[in-house]
């Protein structure tokens, strides 16, 4: 299964989706401004919490497939 996984985390596309990822990341979190309205709060909040959540699973997948070593 490691071996499945390292084959997944070692293609140019998760490279290339993660990268994109922290990017959108970055962009959400400097959208913030003085007085902007709650709905727009409420979503960064959970958009950071889906990217704190998929950014984990990121760690995770990369320290199985390609180990601690």
């Amino acid at each position: 299964m490691s071996e499945k996984i390292k084959i997944m985390v070692t293609h140019k596309a998760w490279t290339l989706t993660i990268v994109v990822l922290i990017m959108l990341n970055s962009f959400t979190l400097a959208t913030e401004y003085y007085e902007q309205p709650q709905w727009l709060t409420d979503t960064q909040q959970i958009a950071n919490i889906v990217f704190t959540i998929i950014f984990a699973l990121e760690m995770v997948f990369s320290m199985i497939g390609l180990g601690l070593k």
